[in-house]
Parts: C-alpha cells; sequence; structure tokens
C-alpha cells in the first residue's frame, strides 16, 4: 500500500491496495466465458455430488476434498476477474511529467501516457498495464501486476480439480454407459461420461499450461516478454521472483487472497546487476495515494 489519503505515508516498493478490476459484474454476467467456466464446473459437480450416493465416510471424504478444490479454483477465477491488473498512478504521471522525466521513460502512442518499465497497453481495456502477461478471454481481463497471483493458481487448481474429477468419475464406472448404475437413467450416465471427457481432456491440457506460466513467473519473465522480449537482468532468482507475483509471505502463496499483495509496486524494479531498480537512487516516492 502506498499510503492512505489523509494518513500516515510510506515509501515507493510497495504493493498498492487491491482494487477492482474495470469489468463490472454486468459485464461478467454477459460474458460467454464466464458462463462457460461455470457450465464446466457443474458438469462435474453433477454426477460427483448430486447423483452420487454419498453416504459413507469415504465418500464423504470426497466431498469434502472436492467442494475444497472447488472452492479454491472458483476463489482464484473470481479474483483474477475482479482484482484490478494496475495502471500507473495518476500521482505518478504527474509528478514524472512535472519532473521532466528523469527516468527517460519512453511515451506510450496508445494511451499517450509515461510507460514505467515492463508495462503494455492492453487493446481490449485500453489501459496501459503494469508488469502485462496477456488479456485473458477466459477471465474477461488482462493478466497483470495485481492479478497475477490469481491467475496462476485458477490454472494449478483447475488442473487439480479436473484430474481428481476424472479419476473419481472413473472410479465410479463412467465408461461402463451402456451399464448404468442402480437407479441411473441413461441421460445421467452419459452427463458423467462426457464430465469424465471433458476433465481428462483439460486436466492434461491444463498441466502444460501452468508449468508454462509458473516457469515464466519463476524467470520474472511475462507472456509478452517470452517473445523475444524478456531482460535477464530482472531474474534474481526463482523465489525472488515468485515474491514479485505471489508476495512475500509464502503460507499465502497457495491461497487466493491478497494479503499485502506483490512485492513491489509493478513501477520501479530490481535488477540482478544492483539488486535495486536501475532509477531508485534519483527519488524517493512517499505519497498519500494508494491507487495503482
Amino acid at each position: 500500500m502506498l499510503g492512505r489519503e489523509g494518513g500516515d505515508t510510506q515509501a515507493w516498493g510497495r504493493a498498492a491496495a487491491c482494487r477492482w478490476a474495470p469489468c463490472s459484474i454486468s459485464r461478467c454476467l454477459i460474458a460467454p466465458m464466464v458462463v462457460f467456466v461455470v457450465m464446466l464446473v457443474a458438469m462435474s459437480y453433477a454426477p460427483l455430488v448430486v447423483y452420487r450416493d454419498n453416504s459413507s465416510v469415504l465418500s464423504r471424504v470426497h466431498l469434502a476434498v472436492f467442494h475444497a478444490l472447488i472452492g479454491m479454483l472458483l476463489a482464484s477465477y473470481l479474483m483474477t476477474v475482479f482484482v484490478d491488473p494496475g495502471t500507473p498512478p495518476e500521482w505518478w504521471l504527474a509528478r514524472e511529467t512535472e519532473r521532466g522525466n528523469p527516468m527517460g521513460l519512453r511515451m506510450c502512442s496508445r494511451s499517450d501516457q509515461l510507460k514505467p518499465p515492463r508495462s503494455h497497453y492492453c487493446s481490449v481495456t485500453r489501459r496501459l498495464v503494469l508488469n502485462m502477461d496477456h488479456f485473458c478471454p477466459w477471465v474477461n481481463n488482462t493478466v497483470g501486476f495485481y492479478n497475477r497471483k490469481f491467475f496462476l493458481l485458477f490454472l494449478v487448481y483447475s488442473c487439480v480439480t479436473c484430474l481428481y474429477s476424472a479419476v473419481m468419475l472413473y472410479l465410479d464406472g463412467s465408461l461402463s454407459l451402456m451399464t448404468p448404475k442402480n437407479g441411473e437413467t441413461l441421460g445421467m450416465a452419459t452427463i458423467r461420461l462426457m464430465a469424465m471427457m471433458v476433465d481428462v481432456s483439460l486436466g492434461v491440457a491444463l498441466i502444460f499450461f501452468a508449468f508454462f506460466h509458473i516457469g515464466m513467473a519463476a524467470k520474472n519473465e511475462t507472456t509478452i516478454e517470452s517473445c523475444g522480449l524478456a531482460d535477464p537482468k530482472y531474474d534474481l532468482g526463482s523465489v525472488a521472483n515468485l515474491e514479485s507475483v505471489f508476495g512475500a509471505n509464502r503460507w499465502l502463496w497457495l491461497l487466493p487472497v491478497y494479503g499485502q499483495g506483490p512485492v513491489g509496486d509493478g513501477i520501479h524494479w530490481p535488477t540482478r546487476e544492483l539488486g535495486i531498480d536501475e532509477s531508485s537512487h534519483m527519488f524517493t516516492d512517499v505519497q498519500s495515494d494508494d491507487s495503482v
């Protein structure tokens, strides 16, 4: 947090308070991908919870594990959707302009704003985004500095949930379509088989997708930078790199909560050579504005 108006101020380098993304709730409700994600969850939920006999102790353990995974998946998804990825704060833009751009930053030709290091213009949301990774239609939001953690957790929990659901559906006999279980209609057996096929397909695909994105985070790269734009000077080691995404408190890394946010502010970036941002010797930011 960079400080609150009318209260104590803090030096630069701290993450801003969690803010709502520009995509409104109404926009998310009409977004087809958001509805599609809910439908995918419901497809596995029906045969594993609604139509399943969960009277035994083992079945109740399964229910607890499955609901925990679903909860983490949905929480990660909602945080990715609704957390603002971050933009250059107005006070910072005004100050840098007034000082004559001492950092020698480039101007963004699309937004006509000073462009902090590693920021990019998102043509979908029409904003300059801090440490932009990509715009993801699945979450109807840009993945950037402040919500990248939740996007990675969404990938991980989606992968784990899909594979867990596929295994449980297989053990329930989902492949025996022509011999439905007692009291089960052919339609219910068909839904169970379709759910298992979808879970297997998504789970396997997400294994590679999740490892790809976590690997980039461990190297302090983004999807955009992986296309020949990566600068090795920002690679501080896997632990420090992951802290710039997941935050300093490692107990919160696997939880879809904001906490104190990622390490840093998305504007000033430490380097491997100096251990600090190459421009940090110029000034110390102290502001009573927590918007990024």
